[in-house]
């Protein structure tokens, strides 16, 4: 069990890695690691029920760094645009495996194109998307990432057509 001391050092330590970012690589590195904290945050919050408030407190405040990190890389005109959604964060303990492969295809892009990504989920702010690529800050590229892709008479029909729709109307 961690103290709440522990989880303000930890978030202490991600803030200072947070302002320090230079590259698109410590920028999708730092993302990494507020996820590997929130998923844990999570985990101990379906373990733990005393202590369930100040996990909670620790994932918002996780959140934030992302959003500021976010600000950093992309126009603020643009995230109005990504903002467009009153839901709330998804759970990333949810989404864990789908999340490796979000990783995987961030760290192959950025090999090939030196831009900085953001990853929605692990904002408050971006509702549109799974990755952002910032290489133009007015004019972010958004990625949604799949399993597999349906039958194009499937392609705009339910969720993801819901999600296509979304993202061209956000473009």
């Amino acid at each position: 069990m961690l103290s709440t001391n522990d989880l303000k050092d930890k978030r202490k330590s991600m803030f200072e890695k947070c302002k320090s970012c230079s590259s698109p690589l410590e920028l999708l590195l730092v993302q990494e690691d507020i996820y590997n904290n929130i998923l844990d945050s999570e985990n101990r919050i379906k373990s733990n029920s005393k202590q369930k408030k100040y996990y909670k407190f620790n994932i918002e405040k996780l959140r934030l760094f992302c959003d500021g990190l976010a600000w950093s890389v992309i126009h603020p005109h643009a995230i109005r645009q990504l903002a467009k959604s009153t839901s709330k964060p998804p759970s990333l303990n949810d989404q864990k495996h789908f999340f490796h492969r979000i990783f995987k295809y961030s760290f192959d892009y950025l090999k090939k194109h030196d831009v900085p990504i953001m990853l929605a989920d692990l904002t408050n702010i971006i509702k549109t998307g799974d990755l952002i690529l910032c290489s133009d800050p007015e004019d972010p590229t958004i990625v949604e990432c799949k399993n597999k892709l349906p039958s194009p008479e499937k392609f705009l029909l339910g969720r993801l057509g819901r999600q296509v729709s979304k993202g061209i109307t956000t473009s």
